[in-house]
Parts: structure tokens; C-alpha cells; sequence
């Protein structure tokens, strides 16, 4: 079997992973932050580095990724080079913090995450490492997690979950990730299930609301997805009643749970927590409304493009029409559909710039529980559930794009992961009131950014990246759009920060990869602006 060999875009996309690195190294050098009075920060940096070598050694030439590459999404690299920007990210925020009580749980999360991208190095060369050499490494990072306060079955059991995982999901799941994306997707639920197990034992650290706020959406999320997964393995999809049947009996048990968590009703709660002041009840009201308009135009507008396909079909099969004409045809559906889906990112940036202004915490929740929503919808969909199956699927498939190839559709589901990652995996927002520059990483970047690069670009654009269909004016209209949004939130005070060149660079930076990477563009850009709004 051939050996998978990366190209020229992998290569441009890992050196420009590599600046990312190198810019938070430089930056903490400079800031005092990256010194012999801070050896735990010298074992991390030392560890993304020689992963970070490793990854670009090894993925180049990998018999695992040409045994599973037909599994990965087609006409997409294995995107093993956006691994490391969840360590990277939240070794970040680790540097922008000056109290060391709040930066315990961030180091295991960041950690967790180079323990994940071990395994997947372990991975990619298993055919050239034994057992030995397997066993020292789990070994000493298990030495490691001991040394700062960590239990070492937690990443014994990350490395395990891993080295099956990034082998069986796109195996059960086919042409819906790349190896990059599952990475990601698992250093980010690991360190998330990290954070609820220290929520439980050190509620002390945290207000008595937040830590309700945490155990009420973690439990929400993870129910949702155990339900979806008992309705695949019992076959409850095969009729409606069945399907919401199973839903119904994963909430009450999570409700009881609950209840004696809290010791109190937890709806009851929820509806306190939501209510308690005019701002929370506005926002309420008006992600209501934008719900309500979002769920119209999307049925409206989905409606009207299955009409126009089915008309241009039946005119199709009535007159023959020139390649020139059919290649034109094409190419202009492929432009109105960029500027449709774009609509979408209109209104989730409406959603969001007055929940990040006025309650951080309230759209935390909100967007957690939207993503249990989404989650059952695109179940029902996949499922082929009775009743709401079928319109579902027929609505939904007039909105994708190439990238949504597999068994499920993900990019609306990684559009919100995208907007919300700031909110999911920052520890700033429950440690400040005030509006903080990082929460914005996800709206600057794909909100902002990409919605605008998609537009210029797929409108406007002449001259392109090598190897990409990506344009040069696309980029500059991204990187545009962010500074001046940035910097008309500077202006009204909204947002401050510190430090511009490394806003400067970090929105340059995001425009760039936007046009460069083949990866899920709403999954990787609020990684790649993060670490530098963290550190600016």
C-alpha cells in the first residue's frame, strides 16, 4: 500500500501553524511569562514543540492515514496540522493569567490535549513503534500528570479513547471528518469532561450559580447525546413515538439527577436563572424573535430552491443545453448558494455581539442548549425518523456544501460549535463581568471574517491561492472587516486590549488560514485567532 504523502497546502497550513507557535512563544519570552521562574511553562512549551515536530514528520509520510484516508472526507487533507491549536490555545490563556489558582485547571486540560495529540502521533507511526516504547510514553506523561496534581487514570484513559477513537468514528461514521477534525473534536470533549469532574470536587472555586450553570448544561449536552446514542443502537428511530419515547426517559432520569444535585427543582431554576434581570429577559426575547425568523427564512428560502431545482430538472431533460452552459450554470449556483448559506451567519452574529456585550454566561447556556437541539434534529434527519424525517433532510440538503459528504451534516452544528468555542472552553467568563476580547474570537472570525471573505470573494475575486479556490480579495476582506469591527468596539468601549500587533497579527493570521486551509473552516478559525487575543 502507497504511503500517504502531504501536499503543498498541508505544508503552507503547518508553517503557518508553526508562526502561530512561535508568536506565543516570543510574546511569553518577552513578557516574563516563559522563564526558569516558570519551569511548568517550560515542560509545556517543550511538549507542543516536539509534538509539533513529530506531527510534521510523521504525518507526511503515515501508512495510517493511507489505510483509512477512504473513510476521511473526500477532496480534503487529513488536517493533522490543526491538532495542536487546542494545547496551543489554551496554553494561551494560561500565559495571560497572573493567578495561579486559576490556572490549575487549564494546565490538566492543556495536558489532556497534548496527551490526545501523543496518541494520534503514537498512531501514525504504529507500523515503526513497539509496545516498549508505547509503555515508556504512557508511562512518563502518567509521571507527569502526578507531578502537577493530576490522576494518571484520567489520561490513560484520554490515550485510550483516542487511539480507538480516531480509528472507529470515521469508520462508523464515513466522508464526515478528517483526522485533524476528530482530534480536535476530542481534545475539546475531554477537556470539557475534565472541567465538570473538577466542578463537582472544588465547588468552592466557583459561585454557587456558575457551578449549577455548569452541571445543568453539561448534563443537558450529555444526555442529549446518550439518548441519540440509545436510539441508534435500539433501532428506536423506526417510528416517531419510539424516537421522542427514548428522548423523554434520558430527561426524566436527568432530572432527578439533577434535582438531587441541586437540591431543588431544576426547572424551576432554569427559570429563575433566565429571569433575573430586563437585560436577560431582552435577550430572551430577542433570540426568540431572530429564532423565529431564522426558522421561516430557512423554510421559505429551502421551499423556493426545491422548486428552482425541480424546474431547471424538468427543463433540463426538455432541451439539451452546451457544456459552457451547464459549467456557467453551475458555477453561479455555487455562488448564490455561498451567499444563502452566508444568511445564516447574519443572523447568529445577531444572536450573539448583545449576548457577549450584556451576559456572557446566558449565552453560554443558550448555545449549549441550542446545540442539544441541533443534535436531535440532525438524529431525526439522519435517522430517517417518520414524519419529520424526510422534510427535514429535504430542507437541510439545500444548504450544504461539499464538505458535508457523509452520513450527517455537520457544518450548521459546527457553525454554532464555532461562535461558541471562546465561551465553551475559556475560563475568563466566569472570572470576569466584563466584556472580554477573546469571547469575540468566534463571531470576529467566522461571524465576521469568513461571512465576508465567502461574499467578496465568491462575488468579486479574480486572483486566487496557490492550490486553493480561494481568492486574495476574499482574504482582504476578511481581515478588513475584523479590524474595523474591532476597532469600532474599541472606540464605543467595549472591548480594550493591550497589546495590537498581536491583534494585528492574529486577525492576519486567521484571514490567511481562512483561505488556505481545506479543513472546516467554523471548527479551526476561532482556534487560530484565540491564542492571540488571549495573549493581546
Amino acid at each position: 500500500m502507497m504511503q500517504y504523502r502531504s501536499s503543498t497546502l498541508e505544508i503552507y497550513c503547518s508553517t503557518a501553524v508553526g508562526f502561530i507557535l512561535f508568536f506565543g512563544i516570543v510574546h511569553g519570552i518577552i513578557a516574563g511569562k516563559i522563564s526558569l521562574e516558570h519551569l511548568d511553562h517550560f515542560f509545556i512549551v517543550g511538549a507542543i514543540v516536539i509534538e509539533y515536530l513529530l506531527l510534521l514528520a510523521f504525518s507526511r509520510n503515515s501508512s495510517f492515514i493511507s489505510r483509512c484516508r477512504h473513510h476521511y472526507r473526500p477532496n480534503s487533507s487529513p488536517g493533522s496540522y490543526i491538532i495542536l491549536l487546542v494545547p496551543v490555545s489554551l496554553f494561551a490563556e494560561i500565559l495571560s493569567y497572573k493567578n495561579v489558582e486559576e490556572k490549575n485547571t487549564l494546565y490538566q486540560e492543556t495536558w489532556l490535549s497534548l496527551i490526545v495529540t501523543g496518541a494520534v502521533i503514537f498512531k501514525l507511526q504504529r507500523d515503526c513503534i513497539d509496545w516498549l516504547q508505547l509503555f515508556i510514553f504512557l508511562g512518563l506523561m502518567s509521571f507527569l500528570g502526578v507531578i502537577f496534581g493530576w490522576l494518571s487514570l484520567i489520561m490513560l484513559i484520554s490515550f485510550g479513547l483516542t487511539w480507538k477513537g480516531i480509528e472507529l468514528i470515521p469508520a462508523y461514521l464515513p466522508k464526515s471528518f478528517t483526522l485533524g477534525e476528530i482530534t480536535v473534536l476530542l481534545q475539546l470533549i475531554i477537556g470539557c469532561a475534565n472541567r465538570l469532574i473538577l466542578a463537582h470536587n472544588q465547588t468552592d472555586d466557583m459561585a454557587s450559580e456558575d457551578t449549577k450553570l455548569i452541571w445543568f448544561v453539561c448534563t443537558a449536552v450529555t444526555a442529549i447525546i446518550f439518548a441519540t446514542w440509545l436510539a441508534y443502537v435500539t433501532s428506536s428511530f423506526s417510528s416517531l413515538w419510539s424516537f421522542i419515547s427514548v428522548y423523554l426517559i434520558v430527561a426524566i432520569l436527568s432530572y432527578v439527577s439533577l434535582y438531587f444535585t441541586f437540591r431543588q427543582d431544576p426547572i424551576t431554576w432554569f427559570c429563575l436563572y433566565i429571569t433575573q434581570s430586563c437585560v436577560q429577559v431582552f435577550l430572551i426575547i430577542s433570540w426568540t424573535v431572530l429564532l423565529m425568523v431564522a426558522i421561516l427564512w430557512t423554510v421559505a428560502e429551502g421551499i423556493r430552491m426545491m422548486e428552482k431545482k425541480h424546474f431547471a430538472h424538468a427543463f433540463n431533460n426538455g432541451s439539451e443545453k452546451a457544456p459552457s452552459e451547464d459549467k456557467q450554470s453551475s458555477t453561479c449556483h455555487k455562488n448564490v448558494t455561498c451567499n444563502t448559506r452566508k444568511v445564516f451567519h447574519l443572523f447568529i452574529v445577531l444572536a450573539y455581539i448583545p449576548g457577549l456585550v450584556l451576559d456572557a454566561r446566558l449565552l453560554l447556556l443558550a448555545s449549549l442548549l441550542t446545540l442539544g437541539v441541533f443534535i436531535i434534529l440532525e438524529a431525526a434527519r439522519a435517522f430517517h425518523v417518520p414524519s419529520i424525517g424526510k422534510p427535514l433532510d429535504d430542507i437541510l440538503r439545500m444548504f450544504v456544501d461539499d464538505k458535508d459528504q457523509g452520513h450527517i451534516f455537520l457544518t450548521h452544528i459546527y457553525l454554532l460549535i464555532g461562535m461558541s468555542l471562546p465561551l465553551w472552553i475559556s475560563h475568563r467568563i466566569f472570572s470576569t463581568t466584563d466584556t472580554d476580547i477573546v469571547m469575540f474570537s468566534g463571531l470576529m472570525s467566522i461571524g465576521l471574517g469568513d461571512t465576508m471573505a465567502c461574499v467578496v470573494g465568491s462575488n468579486f475575486g479574480r486572483i486566487h491561492f496557490h492550490d486553493s479556490k480561494k481568492t486574495v480579495e476574499g482574504a482582504l476582506a476578511s481581515f478588513a472587516t475584523q479590524m474595523l469591527f474591532i476597532t469600532l468596539m474599541q472606540a464605543f468601549g467595549i472591548l480594550q486590549f493591550r497589546c495590537l500587533v498581536s491583534v494585528i497579527a492574529g486577525v492576519g493570521m486567521n484571514s490567511l488560514f481562512e483561505s488556505l486551509t481545506d479543513q472546516i473552516d467554523n471548527l479551526v478559525l476561532p482556534l487560530v485567532l484565540y491564542p492571540f487575543l488571549c495573549i493581546s
